[in-house]
């Protein structure tokens, strides 16, 4: 079953970037928005199991994004991607409801790593894909 999956970044290269890093063979759907009032309505629509959330996202802030989430009981996973990873931006993302940080420039294995430790991804899958 696939996964869908929602890319928020203003910059259309960072969310091509974020597919590309992608393990192949995760069973995913993307969707893509450029800013938070667009990717709020997605994930209202449903659109968005997981959700990867820039922090410079024009429009509402990526913690104002999380709360209206919260507050409107999304089913959805945020996981925040951005340059900067002090600890305390992290600490208030988790705070705010996101289940992971990945550092921009993703990188492939990194993020399959984030993948695994939220449960999106699983170990067989891995394994199936590094056997090609």
């Amino acid at each position: 079953m696939s996964i869908s999956i929602l890319i928020a970044d203003e910059s259309a290269a960072a969310r091509k970037n974020l597919m590309s890093a992608m393990p192949s063979e995760w069973d995913v759907t993307f969707s893509e928005a450029a800013n938070s009032n667009d990717a709020l309505a997605a994930c209202h629509r449903g659109d968005a199991a997981v959700l990867f959330l820039d922090t410079t996202l024009p429009g509402m802030s990526n913690i104002d994004l999380m709360d209206a989430l919260e507050r409107a009981h999304a089913n959805t996973s945020v996981i925040i991607i951005s340059e900067d990873a002090r600890a305390s931006r992290r600490g208030e993302a988790r705070a705010h409801g996101a289940v992971a940080f990945v550092e921009k420039p993703v990188r492939p294995e990194a993020l399959a790593s984030v993948l695994r430790a939220c449960n999106l991804l699983s170990n067989d899958l891995l394994e199936t894909e590094a056997a090609y």
